[in-house]
């Protein structure tokens, strides 16, 4: 047999293709094979076997193979059943490693399909309307400047009159239907019973594409003048009337006046349009005007339907022609409104779709996290276990079994984990709904679903995966040959070890992004809770009542009424002062309009505009505003009394810089003059800030007829005050029932707790990602000091100081940390997305939240460091060598 004298060039580039640690073994049996081939075949078919040789090692690279032979091939495995038995029976002798990371594996992936059915029921589940993607909110809203601002991003409101005209001429349009909302008082079975109510438009029914489940809906009949008719919901219809069909065509009394029950909704209907709303009443469209003030004021929602030829594109296109024509016949009042659709869906959901996916990242960060640290000790355990993998090889085994065998264990725990997470993934959604602090909109019931199981199932594959990673990159990278020896000890090569610092990098950077979210969110929710409101909150308790037409049918009697009442309540023990409004601090329900200041040349469509507020005597008393000006509404101030008004300091700095007292305003057709100025406040959401505001006399405005809130200033003792608050409530009327009965306290707590459960939910799982990074790098860092025990001790016998070796450690954890939080960082601005639609009074390149997440960071890396750096220089360089 001749050797060859240079390695052909075919078998240098399939030696190329293989590991480095193998290459020169591999280089001599390929060389001495292509001699053997060349004696006994001749020249050409070594020639042929060599070229066929780059293709095999190619192939045997993607197999993690480490040898290529055209010869005999050892036994293939009898596949993936047998490697999948033999490592549950490995499994089974680690029962510590099994535990640890099926527990890992269960929590994260029941969390993912707790969040995922939360997902599935409010923003995949199809509505139950007909063909709801063609269902639209319309939106009145004005222009600033030269551009369009859409004061709100989900459902606005509407000018009654435009929304008549927005019928007529709409051609992409099928229907539109206006709502108007109150609560009224119905008399049932067991009593009289609070409920909301909703005044719908004749082409509700077509806008829905419903049916009723008993009676019928409305006709354009049922608009006709003494008509009185009602449709209500399945709910009250079970709960208050036993589901007895025998209702329909029976009269009923709503504020005590009959009405008549012409049809039952079907119970698979999702709330319209909220879930607070129990009867619809008939809302007939205003008769067409020409006065510019009658157009003024927006407080109709607005639902149309698109139609089936058209797209909302088309739909949009379209109502900016009918805003543009409304704006040409009747510039002033609508020169600068626009319309805005809005899908349905969106804004029946509002902002809960934002919360709920930066809820399912956090979650998915975690599981990310706490895959890396399966991983890792996936990883250690491909390292014990290095002899055992260096006998298989030895014995034929190919590296692509090895790397099986691995892949089966990594998915054998990963499946475990995830049964365990489907099972405990119901009660996790339970604790979630419990803990969520306000209603979520959702059409029926909400439970683990098939997208919720998919998405389970996709979570446990993903963790199965992502902590397969590392230990088969350390299968593969591993030199094995030195493991037979039974001196060696094994050393990583720069691959394990390059695997191990990606992994923490990755950890530190993930945990960074969380944070930083988790921070911001913290941030806003200290911000809104340390929110000036402009009132006491303290000792401030609330409730509101409803007086129909029917009881209470003129201004004087309703007046009548809140007077008769807030005497007997000012009569009780512990009440400091007593008042009603219209409009509530903290309570749903807004009514802007223009008005004009006398003297000067205010005219449509520029006109100043102010939050009304109709209020009697006390009720600013009662709220705690500041008085800055002037004096407070008396109780001399009624109807037929000089036309007064109380502002706010934000009118009178906009309006009136020189001073607001003794200057008057018209509005509605009345001259009033100014007699007081009171202090700012927060009013729809701490987010808002404080706008014009308008008090006036409730005796002296006729409309707007709302349920009124009263507000009772009192000592502190609720639970004595309450019973009798309810007694002179039906001393003054036993027909009439309060509702919404709280403290102000209570209802600030509830506004704030939105944004509370936001950032405590995110900073728990941000504070549980942190903790499982600390953990991967004590494990990491120790792991790799017990590794390089041999190494350090030759350090200290030529004289490094144990200073010097723990400030090495330190060194590569600091760096590794620092690069992490850069990333981190970098990926947090990047999404900020995400949380941007809950910040405020922060933004997401907040330097105090960055600052504090990296210095808190990397004082935990070091932290998790220290022990093991420690260690490090308790090195004993004898005995360490002598053992080697």
């Amino acid at each position: 047999m001749t050797r060859q004298t240079r390695t052909p060039a075919a078998l240098a580039l399939a030696v190329r293709l293989l590991p480095k640690d193998v290459r020169a073994d591999v280089e001599a049996e390929l060389v001495a094979r292509h001699a053997e081939i060349r004696v006994r075949r001749g020249a050409l078919a070594a020639t042929r076997w060599a070229i066929r040789q780059p293709f095999a090692a190619f192939a045997a690279r993607l197999r993690w193979a480490v040898t290529a032979d055209d010869g005999p091939q050892p036994p293939r495995s009898s596949g993936w059943i047998d490697d999948g038995t033999v490592a549950l029976r490995g499994l089974r002798r680690r029962p510590g490693l099994a535990a640890v990371v099926v527990a890992t594996v269960a929590v994260s992936v029941g969390a993912i399909g707790a969040i995922a059915s939360v997902i599935d029921a409010v923003l995949l589940r199809p509505l139950p309307y007909a063909e709801p993607d063609r269902m639209v909110w319309l939106n009145s809203f004005e222009r600033s400047g030269d551009s369009w601002q859409i004061n709100t991003p989900f459902i606005g409101f509407a000018n009654p009159h435009d929304v008549a005209d927005w019928q007529r001429r709409s051609r992409a349009l099928e229907a539109i239907t206006a709502v108007e909302g109150f609560e009224a008082t119905v008399d049932a079975a067991a009593g009289a019973v609070r409920v909301g109510v909703a005044r719908v438009n004749a082409t509700v029914d077509r806008v829905l594409g419903i049916r009723a489940q008993h009676g019928r809906l409305f006709t354009d009949a049922d608009y006709a003048v003494g008509r009185q008719v009602l449709v209500m919901t399945d709910a009250l219809f079970r709960s208050q009337f036993g589901g007895d069909p025998g209702l329909v065509g029976r009269s009923i009394p709503l504020n005590g006046r009959p009405y008549t029950v012409i049809g039952v909704l079907p119970p698979t209907s999702a709330p319209f349009p909220d879930d607070e709303v129990d009867v619809w009443l008939p809302l007939k469209p205003p008769e067409p005007t020409n006065d510019p003030r009658d157009r003024s004021g927006v407080w109709q929602t607005v639902v149309g339907r698109i139609k089936a030829d058209s797209t909302l594109a088309a739909a949009q296109a379209d109502m900016d022609r009918v805003a543009a024509e409304l704006a040409a016949e009747y510039p002033r009042s609508n020169e600068k409104r626009g319309i805005a659709l809005v899908p349905y869906r969106d804004g029946f959901v509002g902002s809960t779709r934002q919360a709920l996916w930066m809820l399912s990242w956090a979650v998915a960060i975690v599981l990310a996290i706490a895959s890396g640290n399966v991983g890792h000790l996936l990883l250690v355990s491909v390292q014990a276990r290095r002899r055992e993998f260096a006998v298989r090889l030895a014995l034929g085994a190919r590296s692509s079994r090895l790397a099986r065998l691995v892949l089966c264990e990594s998915a054998a725990l990963a499946v475990a984990g995830g049964l365990v997470g489907v099972a405990i993934a119901p009660l996790l959604l339970r604790a979630f709904l419990a803990a969520y602090p306000d209603e979520l909109p959702v059409a029926g019931g909400i439970a683990l679903s098939p997208f919720a199981l998919a998405a389970a199932a996709g979570a446990t594959w993903i963790a199965a995966l992502a902590s397969a990673i590392p230990p088969l990159a350390g299968a593969r990278s591993a030199n094995l040959a030195p493991a037979l020896r039974a001196t060696d000890r094994g050393s990583d090569s720069r691959a394990q070890r390059r695997v191990r610092a990606t992994l923490v990098l990755a950890q530190v950077a993930m945990s960074t992004a969380l944070l930083v979210g988790g921070g911001l969110l913290l941030r806003t929710f200290l911000d809104l809770r340390a929110t000036p409101l402009g009132f006491a909150s303290d000792r401030l308790l609330v409730f509101n009542v409803a007086l129909g037409d029917a009881l209470y049918p003129s201004l004087r009697a309703e007046t009548g009424f809140y007077r008769d009442l807030a005497d007997r309540v000012r009569a009780l023990p512990g009440v400091a002062a007593v008042g009603a409004t219209t409009l509530l601090p903290l309570a749903p329900g807004d009514f802007i309009d223009g008005f004009t200041r006398v003297g000067e040349q205010d005219a449509h469509p520029n006109l100043p505009l102010a939050r009304l507020q109709n209020v009697t005597a006390g009720y600013l008393e009662a709220l705690g505003l500041r008085l800055v000006a002037g004096r407070l509404i008396r109780p001399t101030d009624v109807e037929g009394g000089a036309p007064i008004v109380v502002v706010n300091e934000t009118l009178q700095r906009t309006y009136f810089p020189n001073g607001a007292i003794g200057r008057r305003i018209r509005f509605r057709g009345i001259d009033r003059e100014i007699v007081g100025v009171v202090a700012d406040k927060r009013h729809r959401t701490l987010r808002e800030a404080p706008r014009a505001d308008l008090y006036v006399p409730r005796g002296q405005s006729e409309w707007p007829r709302w349920f009124a809130w009263f507000a009772v200033r009192h000592d502190g003792r609720v639970d004595a005050l309450l019973p009798a608050i309810r007694a002179a409530v039906r001393e003054v009327d036993p027909r009439v029932a309060i509702d919404a009965v709280a403290t102000m306290d209570d209802r600030l707590d509830r506004a704030i707790a939105p944004d509370r459960f936001r950032a405590f939910l995110v900073s728990a799982l941000a504070v549980v990602a942190l903790a499982l990074t600390a953990i991967g790098l004590y494990g990491v860092v120790a792991y790799a000091v017990a590794r390089d025990a041999r190494d350090t001790a030759i350090r200290m016998a030529l004289g490094a100081t144990s200073g010097r070796t723990a400030g090495a450690v330190l060194a590569k954890v600091a760096a590794i940390a620092v690069a992490g939080i850069g990333i981190g960082v970098v990926v947090a601005l990047a999404a900020e997305g995400l949380v941007s639609s809950f910040m405020s009074g922060v933004t997401a390149r907040d330097p105090l939240t960055i600052g504090g997440v990296a210095i808190g960071l990397l004082t935990v890396a070091l932290t998790a460091a220290a022990g093991p750096a420690r260690r490090a220089t308790r090195v004993d360089p004898a005995t360490v060598l002598r053992g080697q």
